[in-house]
């Protein structure tokens, strides 16, 4: 029997087997959190242990790093709503 690979949304009862499904339907909410961490995820190259703090902070106290990717997510999604452009294909042509 094989292994199924169930990845849930935090807002709603959602689930989806495909990662690619779950970070549109997530990024989907427009929440400036969520494309921060795509956009760090996609962009990072920092080593994570000691070069980038971003996995440390938490959004409930939110550390320089964090604050610097969450700015470039309310820019990116300011872009996105001013001139009608997919979300989704704007990160992927910024990342």
């Amino acid at each position: 029997m094989a292994i199924r690979h169930v990845i849930g949304c935090d807002r709603c009862d959602r689930t989806f087997t495909s990662d690619r499904e779950a970070e549109e339907h997530t990024l989907s909410h427009g929440d400036p959190r969520d494309v921060a961490d795509y956009i760090h995820r996609k962009t990072c190259t920092a080593n994570h242990i000691d070069g980038c703090s971003y996995e440390y902070d938490s959004w409930d106290s939110p550390g320089s790093t964090r604050l610097r990717y969450l700015d470039r997510a309310r820019k990116v999604l300011e872009l996105s709503r001013e001139h009608g452009i997919d979300l989704r294909e704007l990160l992927e042509v910024l990342a």
